[in-house]
């Protein structure tokens, strides 16, 4: 029973015509654990028996294949058939079968990622499948990828293989590579071709792309088809050694970029920008000309600072996301863009989600940072221009508080820096019940009166006007 493959058993068992097929009453032993089951019967010579071997009593039996050499029909039942003449012991045989068992075979191989380093994918498990999809045997691959399963049964199988490995490699250069291929322009082949087809139609469109860019920026999490696409090779073991390798791609990951060890360096660079700005609309430029065709991006977003959007100035397909203090961003565009040095490319929108600045605090460069030509090619050393984080800073209050109806209401400002400041009062419905005032601040302590506002809850709206969209709200309570 040693290359048996079939549902699990408890006994074997021997139903013949010398114990009238009585289903378990003769149990088959293995007393040396050799995988050969044995069992001494006595039988008359008289006349032929038949026989042949069950599981659990009837609950599993041989098929034997009618004319083989040790077997006999009659009607619908093929037996094993023997005329016995003497004290005989019988030479061990297969199931189903009139002969030995074939020797065991194995099956050594690599199991290595899709980029140009082949790079191995060490602790995945690799499984060996029957016809029937069960597991007949599984492997841990060890540190150069390698994996080995002995003692195979002879037969038709399927390996297939997992990792717990993360998802990776993927950047906004993919998603132009997949929409390249949709238009004709780059074809892929192979396990790139399988990683495009991220939504598992077994077609590539710009809806692939599309994914792939959102997946990188962080917009959406998974793909319908999963992480890791795997080869699944058909296998035929023999009773000699089989060597099949594997390979594995992560989806999204069309230019087989990832290193599931190490990842390359950054292409691009940050520049802070000496210019004085601090929260709003910030730019983003390149440092030169360049033909850009797509930027993936991962910004550490100061402390004190929330970005509320992402903007394109030069057309293209965007997408971003923000999450735990990072601001991933990708983009890219199947007709490449010719961008001038300085030419803002993005505009960030922020704000500040606390009443002082952000000292100490400036942008930094994730684990991703690269810009590409159309051809998804890098530019390498590419400079990324961004405003500097030096906030002016700014202290608002209304005094005093509350007020009654009809007193003077007195709103003083103290700011390191003279600004144009517009003033609007709201009610509770967002309704401006006041005329908005336009004022100009020197640096320092300044007050603004507030007048003709009737008993209730007002908050009192400060913009400033220099373009920096930097703004407070305060609270006015009048009885």
């Amino acid at each position: 029973m040693s290359q048996y493959s079939g549902p699990a058993y408890t006994t074997v068992n021997l139903n013949g015509s010398f114990n009238n097929w009585c289903g378990g009453c003769a149990v088959m032993t293995d007393p040396d654990n050799d995988g050969i089951f044995e069992l001494m019967v006595n039988v008359s010579t008289a006349a032929p028996i038949e026989w042949k071997y069950t599981l659990d009593g009837w609950n599993g039996q041989e098929n034997l294949t009618p004319g083989s050499a040790c077997t006999q029909t009659t009607g619908q039942f093929t037996n094993r058939w023997l005329q016995p003449s003497a004290n005989t012991v019988l030479p061990a045989v297969c199931w189903e079968s009139c002969t030995a068992c074939p020797s065991l075979g194995s099956v050594t191989g690599l199991v290595r990622y899709s980029n140009n380093a082949q790079t191995a994918l060490n602790n995945s498990t690799v499984l060996l499948k029957n016809a029937l999809g069960a597991t007949v045997a599984t492997a841990t691959s060890g540190s150069n990828g390698s994996f080995s399963m002995n003692n195979v049964v002879p037969g038709s199988y399927t390996l297939e293989a997992t990792t717990t490995k993360p998802w990776g490699g993927v950047t906004a250069s993919d998603a132009l590579l997949a929409v390249r291929h949709a238009t004709g322009a780059v074809l892929q082949t192979g396990l790139r071709l399988v990683a495009c087809d991220v939504n598992g139609n077994a077609a590539v469109n710009s809806g692939d792309a599309l994914l792939i860019n959102r997946r990188f920026s962080g917009s959406i999490a998974t793909f319908s088809v999963g992480s890791w696409y795997f080869e699944q090779p058909a296998v035929t073991v023999t009773s000699g050694a089989l060597t099949q390798n594997i390979s594995a791609i992560c989806y999204g990951d069309v230019n087989a970029s990832y290193s599931p060890v190490a990842r390359g360096d950054a292409g691009l660079v940050l520049l802070a920008d000496p210019a004085m700005a601090h929260h709003g609309a910030l730019p983003l430029a390149l440092d030169r000309d360049l033909g850009l065709g797509s930027l993936s991006l991962e910004l550490n977003v100061p402390a004190g600072l929330r970005v509320t959007g992402v903007r394109s100035l030069v057309g293209g397909e965007l997408s971003w996301h923000t999450a735990n203090g990072r601001l991933r961003l990708g983009w890219f565009s199947a007709e490449e863009v010719a961008v001038q040095a300085g030419q803002v490319a993005f505009v960030l929108e922020t704000e500040i989600t606390r009443n002082n600045d952000v000292p100490g605090h400036e942008w930094t460069l994730g684990s991703v940072a690269e810009a590409t030509d159309a051809w998804a090619v890098n530019h390498s050393q590419v400079g990324l221009r961004i405003p500097s984080l030096s906030a002016p800073k700014a202290v608002a209050y209304v005094a005093p508080q509350p007020v009654k109806q009809g007193e003077n209401i007195r709103m003083v400002l103290n700011l390191d820096l003279a600004a144009t400041l517009q003033v609007e009062v709201r009610d509770m419905l967002g309704r401006t019940v006041s005329s908005l005032r336009q004022v100009s601040v020197n640096a320092g302590a300044s007050e603004l009166n507030l007048e003709g506002l009737s008993t209730g809850r007002y908050s009192v709206l400060v913009q400033w006007l220099d373009g920096s969209n930097q703004r407070m709200n305060l609270p006015l309570l009048v009885r």
